[in-house]
């Protein structure tokens, strides 16, 4: 028995010890409190904690929060002059928490920032006195972020940054993400030879909207892609209502227009852009800008001293969630903590205001609907649009009706000047008042709007219980509840048509884009559309890479433009590489002259997609020289012998037959009459016990989760 008990108390100091390595760092540097989860991150109140969270890569994907400025002076005890970024490569959450990290200083080649390649999350953090040098061919260069792949929201940088290519006073490069409410002042200095340089960020793939940079741009011989807020992108991309001062900057442009230092100054330039100015309402209730008390250039409310955001009741807990019931209201959730708790306590009505972005940007809390209406939201603005501009991973969203609903997004307004020499995404609602000298600034400017969703641009959270009737437009991306979803859906659905004009890729009538996202329980009953030359349209989902459990799509999915053809259109799924299981569609297709891939289910599934259990009873029709028609599927990666590719899964489905107003057989699936899709008997290895039901010889199979009564039960 002593022995029993010297080995409990062994057991005791052992997992005791796993708790208190739990608060330190690599090297037995204890933070000041946490335990890095979302509801508890790690404290950070010394350099000497910072610097720490490097040498542990089990520590990369955790949440941290600033309790203490911190200064990086390398003149200070225990500082040095870095040779490489502070945070190599980081994928967690970092919350500044308003305070700053001042006189970081780094000579090093490439990827180099206080984090030199980030993929998950910075916010509300201060960058002041810093000094970034590369040597030799750097690459990659930035105030904050060498290479950014994550979102980056309410952070500023006052720096000086010099090497060779993709050079930005905040980013370096911006990949495939978002960064808003953010600025820079400083400056950028390339070499000879350099390019790619922004006085905010040097290259930009993604979206960038609501900053502004006041940087002096400048470069050596035979430097090219220089400008005050971006650099260089080769794609193309958005501008939307951006301004440069062109006294400032000292450019002149036939081609491209720029303001004078007083037109740049006065407040009625941004209002008749839109721009979400403190003191309006017409143009949004976020309040997202204001002109400084005593004159010059407008800037973030979110880094005034002056500006007080309007005050709701609640504490933001999950016991007492902040009360939203008005636009203001609503607006003022981007002034408060983005991973509290909300929950509406009346419907809200936006009528009379015609936002520009979405009302609310990044998000990773909890907001319950409760059932309340959000009505007549209109947006007219460039990417990432919907009532959320983006849902982070811990966001949750649940309980929430959008209704009557017009969200566009423009093809491009003109920028007012050279906000970015060549741009591969969008950026919107910016302006910059530094100088760009020595370079070549090409004033190439595309058209380009992606992820449009009557909910949410971009989902990569948790959306239960949810519904929306409105009117999306855009080109990439598009969706009735989301636009792009790497997150999970459940219990959701659309009622509204989706439409769309020439060249549209990726729309559905719930979600447009699915790349490892989950849509369970889920229906879309409006008719999707897209113009000539689209690809990826589906009833459900334009294009899925994750996965579709349990869902069903109605509405029918044409071409407006009946003489173009389009490829890719399915009642369900457009282009299918991921996995759909237990699914229907009743829609018919209609595809102009010369269209591609169409069938019941999905348009084409690829070669690591799986269709099971699915069933679909629609006409498929295509025009002149159309190819790949089925009932089920219209094209199979094996359906083709001569292909070596292997094939898609295709198991246990069915379609209805020609006769009986089904669409073509093409050999993928099984063909049943309509009295046999009425049949239980028919479906092999269905289960009608938790998954589907039917009304024998009077219906087709519907999902239990619809709670349809039968006749006579």
């Amino acid at each position: 028995m002593k022995e029993n008990r010297k080995i409990i108390k062994i057991w005791r100091v052992f997992i005791l010890l796993i708790l208190l390595h739990s608060y330190r760092a690599k090297g037995d540097v204890e933070f000041a409190g946490g335990t890095g989860e979302p509801n508890d991150p790690y404290q950070i109140a010394t350099a000497e904690q910072l610097i720490s969270i490097d040498s542990d890569p089990n520590l990369l994907n955790k949440h941290f929060i600033l309790v203490n400025d911190i200064d990086l002076d390398p003149n200070l005890p225990g500082r040095k002059v870095f040779d490489r970024a502070v945070i190599g490569s980081f994928d967690g959450v970092f919350n500044g928490n308003g305070h700053i990290i001042s006189n970081l200083t780094i000579t090093g080649y490439s990827y180099l920032g206080l984090f030199g390649k980030m993929s998950g999350r910075v916010l509300n953090l201060g960058i002041e006195d810093a000094l970034i040098v590369g040597n030799g061919n750097s690459r990659y260069l930035g105030g904050l972020v060498g290479e950014n792949n994550g979102s980056i929201v309410n952070c500023y940088v006052t720096c000086a940054v010099s090497g060779s290519e993709y050079l930005g006073g905040l980013v370096g490069r911006n990949i495939s993400n978002t960064i808003t409410n953010c600025y820079a002042t400083g400056s950028v200095c390339g070499e000879d030879n350099s390019r790619s340089l922004g006085g905010l960020v040097g290259g930009n793939d993604g979206n960038i909207s609501n900053c502004y940079a006041a940087v002096s741009v400048q470069a050596g011989d035979n430097a090219e892609y220089l400008d005050g807020l971006v650099g260089l992108e080769l794609w193309p991309g958005s501008v939307t209502n951006c301004f440069y001062d062109i006294e400032a900057s000292k450019l002149s442009k036939e081609s491209i227009r720029g303001l004078t230092t007083a037109e740049m100054q006065d407040p009625n330039t941004f209002l008749d852009a839109g721009w979400d100015m403190v003191g309006e309402r017409a143009n949004g209730t976020t309040e997202l800008w204001q002109m400084p008390e005593d004159g010059g250039y407008p800037v973030l409310t979110v880094f005034s001293d002056t500006f007080r955001p309007r005050e709701l009741a609640g504490v933001g807990t999950t016991e007492e969630p902040y009360r939203i019931a008005t636009a203001e209201n609503l607006g003022a959730i981007n002034h408060y903590d983005s991973s509290a708790c909300y929950k509406l306590v009346a419907d809200i009505n936006l009528s009379n205001i015609t936002w520009t972005t979405a009302p609310i940007a990044d998000f990773d809390g909890t907001l319950d609907g409760d059932g309340f209406t959000v009505s007549n939201l209109s947006i007219k603005g460039g990417s990432y649009l919907g009532l959320f501009r983006l849902l982070g991973p811990s966001a949750i969203v649940k309980n929430m009706i959008i209704e009557d609903a017009n969200i566009v997004s423009k093809p491009n307004d003109r920028c007012l000047g050279t906000i970015a020499a060549i741009n591969r995404g969008s950026i919107e609602y910016c302006c910059s008042t530094g100088n760009v000298s020595d370079g070549f600034a090409p004033p190439a400017i595309y058209q380009s709007s992606a992820s449009i969703g009557g909910l949410v641009g971009i989902n990569r959270g948790s959306i239960t219980n949810c519904n929306t009737n409105v009117q999306v437009s855009g080109r990439f991306n598009r969706g009735g509840l989301v636009g792009s979803n790497v997150g999970s859906i459940t219990s959701c659905y659309t009622i509204a048509d989706v439409t769309g004009g020439l060249n549209n890729f990726s729309i559905g009538g719930l979600v447009g884009y699915n790349v490892g996202g989950s849509i369970t329980n889920c229906y879309s009953t409006g008719d999707v559309s897209g113009g000539s030359d689209s690809e990826e349209i589906g009833g459900l989902v334009g294009y899925n890479s994750g996965c579709i459990m349990n869902c069903y799509a109605i509405g029918n999915i044409s071409s407006e433009l009946s003489k173009i053809g389009s490829d890719f259109f399915g009642g369900l799924v457009g282009l299918n590489k991921g996995s759909i299981t237990n699914c229907y569609s009743t829609g018919s297709i209609f595809g102009g002259d010369n269209s591609h891939c169409l069938g019941g289910i999905c348009g084409m599934n690829e070669s690591n997609g799986s269709i099971i259990k699915c069933y679909a009873t629609g006409s498929v029709f295509g025009g002149n020289n159309s190819e790949y028609l089925g009932g089920l599927v219209g094209f199979n990666t094996k359906s083709l012998p001569e292909r070596l590719i292997p094939g898609g899964i295709i198991t246990s489905c069915y379609l209805l037959s020609p006769a009986d107003g089904g669409g073509p057989d093409n050999g993928l699936g099984s063909l049943l009459t309509d009295e046999q899709m009425k049949q239980k008997s028919s479906f092999i290895d269905w289960d009608f016990e938790n998954i589907w039901m039917i009304c024998e010889g009077k219906d087709y199979p519907r999902l239990q989760w619809e709670n349809v009564q039968c006749e006579n039960e």
